[in-house]
């Protein structure tokens, strides 16, 4: 398999695992800023988003560094949901199991050493692709890092159970027999680097077993640009809802979490009749269509969708975000635009962790609504101005002093520089 020829000029190979959403634009940001006090480092760019074969995204690459669109057939794998879609690990089943694995990890190992790897960074490292990139790093003598590009990140000791349903319960089965690579925790693999967003997240890793002196904190990268919105008084007051595909990605139960929909959209009508406002819904990148028809099944208000810009170009026209437990409700909040938070039940999450976030927006002391007279009242509140004191956030979102970015960099050019020191030694 043929790779890009190696450069001649005395700067690291700095490579990027690439997968589709916010990774991308976290990476792609610490990509710039490299380039831009390392202009001598060549950075690679390894786009293997069409291994995730359930995936309906396409991978964008807005920064520097030369993008490589791998392809599964190049790493001895075929790709048999092209008809129908089954899920990455099946499809890795398809193709060998355990010996397609190996494959993959010995073509990885060649390919990387083929462009001189230096160092390998991601934001994900449990799914079996990364895991053989990273695997196939350390082979080559590459060091590894993790940024933890956000919050709500599952950082646990021991790996979730079981995934409810046939498919939760057979790969469960087969990772155990050792036919599919097993799912380690996040943050386990054994990286050279882990930049963790907050202290709370640091003492996390810390307790999965990443040594104190492996980790820096840094904050989250893409939140340096966040300042608060200059809203527009425009009448009448626009509230935005903002979507998550839980129920798509089974993360919540299709009837509770359609009753929860059903709820929140009979407070938006009654709290419509009071006082109207501009209702837009805000999609997820992987949204159904069917929760979301039927949303709009119970909405006896108008209501239009957002258009497709970055979430603070959005708040500058919204008075109130409305969602359950979004990355998006934070940032809302970072940007001061008052929020409602809809929770889901406890006992409607189908993975433990994940219903620990929502527990965690619920004491935060952000306005939570249960009943639509709740969300009624709640979404008036804030039309009306009613302010909510300050909110600890700083588990989740790190320091907020615009200067993620900086860290995040500064300690890549440490580790590789502490590289260079060892191989001359």
């Amino acid at each position: 398999m043929s790779s890009p020829a190696l450069p001649g000029r005395p700067g690291p190979t700095i490579c990027f695992i690439g997968v589709a959403g916010s990774a991308a634009t976290t990476l792609s940001m610490v990509a710039d800023e490299l380039k831009r006090k390392w202009p001598e480092a060549r950075l690679v760019v390894l786009d293997v988003e069409r291994f995730n074969t359930q995936s309906t995204s396409s991978f964008h690459w807005p920064g520097s560094g030369e993008v490589l669109h791998l392809l599964m057939e190049q790493f001895g794998l075929a790709n048999f949901s092209r008809r129908k879609e089954i899920p990455a690990g099946f499809n890795l089943l398809l193709n060998g199991g355990p010996f397609a694995y190996q494959r993959l990890v010995r073509r990885g190992t060649a390919f990387l050493r083929g462009i001189g790897a230096d160092i390998l960074i991601t934001c994900n490292d449990t799914s079996y692709v990364e895991q053989a990139f990273l695997t196939a790093a350390k082979d080559v003598g590459a060091s590894t890092v993790l940024i933890q590009e956000g919050p709500f990140t599952i950082v646990h000791a021991a790996h979730q159970g079981i995934r409810p349903g046939v498919v939760g319960r057979v790969g469960h089965l087969l990772r155990s027999w050792g036919i599919l690579p097993r799912k380690v925790p996040y943050g386990s693999f054994g990286h050279d680097l882990v930049l963790a967003c907050s202290s709370h997240y640091a003492r996390r890793f810390e307790a999965l077993g990443v040594a104190p002196a492996d980790i820096r904190v840094t904050g989250v990268p893409r939140f340096d640009a966040l300042a608060p919105a200059v809203r527009s008084d425009a009448q009448p007051a626009t509230v935005l809802y903002v979507f998550q595909p839980f129920v798509w990605q089974g993360r919540v139960a299709g009837e509770p979490a359609r009753a929860v929909l059903a709820m929140m959209a009979a407070g938006l009508n009654q709290a419509y009749e009071r006082t109207p406002f501009d209702l837009i819904l805000r999609q997820h990148p992987r949204s159904d269509p069917e929760t979301l028809s039927f949303l709009e099944s119970h909405l006896r208000i108008p209501f239009r969708y957002s258009p497709e810009l970055p979430l603070p170009e959005v708040l500058t026209s919204c008075a109130c975000v409305l969602g359950h437990y979004s990355v998006g409700l934070l940032e809302s909040l970072i940007l001061r635009t008052p929020v409602v938070c809809v929770p889901i039940p406890v006992s409607a999450f189908t993975e433990k962790e994940e219903g620990e976030k929502q527990a965690w927006f619920e004491s935060t002391g952000v306005p939570c609504a249960y009943t639509p007279d709740d969300v009624s009242r709640h979404v008036l509140g804030t039309l009306q101005g009613n302010a909510v004191g300050d909110l600890d956030i700083d588990a989740e979102v790190g320091p907020l002093d615009r200067r993620a970015l900086e860290r995040t960099v500064h300690a890549i050019q440490e580790l590789v520089g502490g590289r260079a020191t060892s191989h001359q030694g």
